[in-house]
């Protein structure tokens, strides 16, 4: 790794001490591994830095269906400095 590529992954890691959110979406599932002639209960599940978000459950999907989810997870983190 160069002195310049260093620098740009170090720089990258830093945040201003401040409030934050992080805005998740998820949009669809498809080609799900789930056995021929079954369904499955789908839920997204997302975590940062120990907190733990979830999508609604979309239930009875099977390996053909797509299942447009269009679900929003936002995560605040409150007065974090690194």
């Amino acid at each position: 790794m160069s002195k310049t590529e260093e620098k740009e992954s170090k720089e990258i890691g830093k945040l201003s001490p401040g409030d934050y959110t992080i805005h998740v979406l998820v949009q669809k599932t498809k080609d799900m591994a789930v056995p021929e002639g079954q369904s499955s209960n789908v839920m997204v599940q997302v975590e940062c830095d120990r907190q733990k978000e979830f999508t609604k459950t979309f239930e009875n999907q099977t390996s053909t269906s797509v299942c447009n989810m269009q679900e929003h997870i936002f995560v605040e983190k409150r007065q974090q400095s690194i």
